[in-house]
């Protein structure tokens, strides 16, 4: 590495261009060159990006998202926390995958979609609407139906 800085939001860290699609990457994150990341795409953070995964547009992986695989994220999509989009997963849009979230197969996340979720406690009831009343939701394998308490 050299002396080379880029602010991903929060100042100045050291980072590099990737070889393959010439986007930025903080020296404390990881971009396999089989991976691609686009010119104005950024791993920053300790995130992974690895295999022939895509990054492309403007899109941000940060925190301890890992991006493996055939995933792609695209257009303005954000992956953070410790979220991890594996297979052939798309995400795109001004979509946003946080928290321990696993999105994997050939599952697609866009538009302005907001997808958290830790698939190992029961989910909050703040996030629990009347509209989501007896709706079934599958999160990493497990079903959940979803019941409004009054």
């Amino acid at each position: 590495m050299d002396d080379t800085y880029f602010d991903f939001g929060d100042g100045l860290v050291p980072a590099h261009t990737h070889n393959n699609g010439g986007g930025w990457v903080a020296d404390t994150a990881f971009a396999l060159d089989s991976a691609y990341v686009g010119s104005n795409a950024q791993v920053y953070g300790t995130a992974w990006v690895t295999g022939n995964a895509q990054l492309s547009c403007y899109a941000k992986v940060y925190g301890q998202a890992c991006v493996m695989e055939n995933a792609g994220i695209y257009d303005n999509a954000k992956v953070f926390g410790k979220a991890m989009i594996s297979g052939h997963a798309r995400v795109h849009g001004d979509a946003e995958v946080f928290g321990t979230t696993h999105i994997s197969g050939v599952a697609r996340c866009a538009w302005d979609a907001r997808v958290a979720w830790n698939a190992d406690r029961p989910m909050p009831e703040h996030m629990v609407t009347p509209t989501l009343d007896g709706k079934l939701v599958v999160i990493d394998g497990v079903e959940y139906t979803l019941t409004v308490k009054t």
